[in-house]
C-alpha cells in the first residue's frame, strides 16, 4: 500500500479516509514492536512498549462497519488524550519564544505586531468557528434532550394508567376513584378494608357538608376524629350553611381546625359563624397549597370588611375567591401565587395581577366595581409566564399581554367585539394559542369569525353555563356553522358542554360531527357533555360508528368538574 504519513510535533497522524487498514504501517512509528497490543473496536488503540522516555497510545478511527481507517492519532501515556485534528482546532503555541511573547502581552498594554500579531489573529479565528460549533452542538443536545424527556414523560403517564388498570388495588388513585369516601371501600371486603387502612391519602379528602333541616345527618365526630388520624395531610372542603344548625357546623369546623397545620387544600363556603374561626388560623397554615373561598348569601357577610389569614401562608399557590352581594377581599400572597381564580372590581384585579409575577393561570371575573373594564390607555399588564386565561369579558384582553398562553377563554356577551378583541390582543402579545374556549352565550357568526381569522387554534370548546342555556335555535345555528367545510377547517377538536339541560338537536349534532370527520383534514377528537343527555338508539348507533372510524369521541351526561376545567375554574366539591 502507497499510503505514507509521519509523526508530527502534535504527536498524531492521519490515514487519508478510505485506506485499507495496514499495522505496517503503525509500527514504525516506536522504537519496538514487541508486545504490541490491538483491539478491533471502532476506535483501536496499540500499547507500545515503554521507550528510553515514554510509551505511546496510537488511536485509529475506522469507518463504521468496515476495516476502512478514517483517522488516528497518538499521545504519551503521561499527557492528555490528543484528539484528532479538525479545521476548526487553534493551532497550538509553536515555541518558548512566542509563549513568552504572549506572556509578555498579557501582562502590558503593548499591542501586538508583526507574526505575533498574525498568529492570535489566527488563534482567535479559529478558536471563533470551534466555538461556534460547539454552542451548535450543545443547542442540537439540548433540543434532543427536550424530546427525550417529553418522551419520556409521556412514557410515564402511559405506564402509570396501565399499572392501574391491572393493579387497581395497588393504585390509591383507582381506589379514590371507586369510591370518594374510604369508609365505602372498608365494606367490600376485608381485603380492601386492610388496603383502606394502610393507605393514608385514601383519607386526606374530607368533604363537610351542612344539612339544612337535621342536624342527625351531618357526619358524626368519632368518624372525623378516626379519619384525621388516619390521613397523613387533610383537603379539607367545608360547606357551611346560614339556614341550618350553626352549633354542629361550628364543633365540626373547630375539630378540623385543631389540624391546621395539616391542611394541604381548602374549599369552604363560609357563614358568618365560620368567618371569626377562619380567621384565627393566621400563622397555622405552613402546608396550604390550594384555596377556594365562597359565600353563602349575603348575611353571611355582614360586618366583614376582610380575610386576612391566608396572606403570610408560605405554600399556597393555587387561591381564588368569590363575594356574594359585596367586594370582601381576600388577603393572599400573591408573589407566589401560580393560579388565580377572583371575581371583584377591575381595580382590585389590576394591583393584584402587577404583584403576581409567577402566575400560569388566571380566570378573571370583573364584579361590583363602579368602572368594569379597563379604561383606554391604561399601561398594559405583562403576564409573562401564564399559559392558561379566562376572562369574564373580552374587553379585559386589551389591557393584558401574556406571550406565553396556550389557552385562552371568554365569556361571551351579545353583540361583542369577539374576533377583533383577540386578533388586537394576540399580536400585542405575539402568542399563538392553540385553545379557544366560547362561554355564556356563543352566537354562531361571531365563533366562526374568530376562528376562521386564527388558524393557529385548533381546539375549540363550547361551553353553554347554568345562567344562559341556549335555545334550540342557537345550538342549531352553531351546529350548522361547525358542519360547513369553509368553517375553521383548522379544528382537530371540538368539545360542546352544558350546566342545563336544553332541547338538543342530537341529529344536527351528530350530522355535524360527521362532516368534521369527513372533512380534508379530518377531525381527531371531539367531547359532548351535556345535562340531560338522552339521545334516541339511532343517535347512539351513529356515534359509536364514528368512535369505530377513528373519532376520538367522549359523551356523556355533564360532568362539572371537567366542563369547569375549560373555563379555568375551581373544581366543584359541592360548592359553586
Amino acid at each position: 500500500m502507497d499510503s505514507t504519513w509521519s509523526m508530527g510535533a502534535r504527536s498524531e497522524c492521519a490515514f487519508p479516509a478510505g485506506d485499507q487498514y495496514d499495522r505496517a504501517l503503525i509500527e514504525p512509528l516506536f522504537s519496538s514492536t514487541q508486545n504490541l497490543k490491538w483491539s478491533t473496536k471502532k476506535w483501536m488503540s496499540i500499547n507500545a512498549p515503554r521507550t528510553a522516555v515514554q510509551e505511546y497510545v496510537v488511536f485509529i478511527e475506522k469507518e463504521p462497519g468496515t476495516d476502512k481507517v478514517k483517522r488516528m492519532s497518538r499521545r504519551s501515556q503521561c499527557g492528555e488524550i490528543t484528539k484528532p485534528k479538525t479545521d476548526t482546532e487553534p493551532d497550538p503555541v509553536a515555541d518558548t519564544s512566542t509563549a513568552a511573547h504572549l506572556s509578555r502581552l498579557l501582562s502590558t498594554n503593548e499591542p501586538p505586531e508583526g507574526p505575533i500579531l498574525d498568529y492570535i489573529q489566527h488563534v482567535v479565528s479559529k478558536t471563533t468557528v470551534r466555538l461556534t460549533a460547539l454552542d451548535q452542538n450543545i443547542s442540537d443536545l439540548r433540543a434532543q434532550l427536550q424530546q427525550l424527556e417529553a418522551e419520556r414523560s409521556l412514557l410515564s403517564d402511559s405506564l402509570q394508567r396501565s399499572t392501574t388498570i391491572m393493579s387497581p388495588l395497588n393504585a390509591t388513585r383507582a381506589l379514590a376513584k371507586i369510591a370518594q369516601s374510604p369508609w365505602v371501600l372498608g365494606h367490600i371486603c376485608s381485603r380492601w378494608r386492610e388496603i383502606a387502612l394502610s393507605t393514608r391519602s385514601l383519607w386526606s379528602l374530607f368533604y363537610i357538608a351542612s344539612a339544612t333541616d337535621n342536624s342527625n345527618l351531618y357526619t358524626p365526630l368519632p368518624m372525623i376524629k378516626a379519619q384525621i388520624q388516619r390521613a397523613r395531610t387533610l383537603k379539607v372542603h367545608f360547606l357551611g350553611s346560614e339556614a341550618g344548625d350553626s352549633a354542629p357546623q361550628v364543633e365540626r369546623f373547630d375539630l378540623v381546625s385543631k389540624h391546621s397545620e395539616r391542611w394541604e387544600e381548602l374549599s369552604i363556603q363560609l357563614t358568618s359563624t365560620l368567618v371569626p374561626r377562619l380567621t384565627a388560623l393566621q400563622g397555622r397554615l405552613p402546608l396550604l397549597r390550594k384555596l377556594w373561598a365562597q359565600w353563602d348569601n349575603d348575611d353571611s357577610e355582614e360586618g366583614v370588611e376582610s380575610i386576612d389569614c391566608f396572606g403570610s401562608a408560605p405554600s399556597l399557590v393555587d387561591a381564588g375567591f368569590v363575594s356574594e352581594s359585596r367586594f370582601i377581599p381576600v388577603l393572599l400572597p400573591l408573589h407566589q401565587l401560580t393560579v388565580y381564580r377572583v371575581d371583584c372590581p377591575w381595580e382590585e384585579h389590576q394591583k393584584a395581577l402587577r404583584a403576581a409575577p409567577n402566575l400560569i393561570e388566571a380566570r378573571i371575573g370583573v364584579a361590583f366595581g363602579d368602572n368594569p373594564w379597563p379604561n383606554p390607555g391604561e399601561t398594559v399588564v405583562d403576564m409573562l409566564r401564564l399559559r392558561r386565561l379566562f376572562v369574564t369579558g373580552v374587553n379585559l384582553l386589551r389591557i393584558l399581554r401574556a406571550p406565553a398562553l396556550v389557552g385562552i377563554g371568554i365569556d361571551m356577551t351579545p353583540g361583542g367585539e369577539v374576533s377583533r378583541e383577540l386578533d388586537a390582543f394576540f399580536t400585542r402579545s405575539s402568542c399563538t394559542p392553540r385553545r379557544l374556549c366560547f362561554a355564556g352565550a356563543p352566537e354562531a357568526n361571531a365563533v366562526a369569525e374568530a376562528l376562521n381569522k386564527h388558524p393557529f387554534i385548533s381546539s375549540c370548546m363550547l361551553v353553554f353555563d347554568h345562567t344562559t342555556p341556549p335555545s334550540s335555535t342557537v345550538f342549531a345555528a352553531l351546529m350548522t356553522m361547525f358542519a360547513r367545510a369553509d368553517t375553521a377547517p383548522h379544528l382537530d377538536e371540538i368539545c360542546i358542554g352544558s350546566h342545563e339541560p336544553f332541547d338538543i338537536d342530537y341529529t344536527l349534532l351528530l350530522e355535524m360531527l360527521e362532516a368534521r370527520r369527513n372533512a380534508d383534514r379530518p377531525l381527531r377528537e371531539a367531547t359532548v357533555l351535556m345535562s340531560g343527555w338522552d339521545p334516541d338508539p339511532a343517535i347512539v348507533t351513529g356515534l359509536h360508528a364514528l368512535k369505530g372510524a377513528g373519532l376520538d369521541l367522549s359523551v356523556a351526561a355533564v360532568n362539572f368538574n371537567r366542563l369547569r376545567s375549560w373555563t379555568y375554574a375551581s373544581p366543584n366539591f359541592g360548592l359553586v
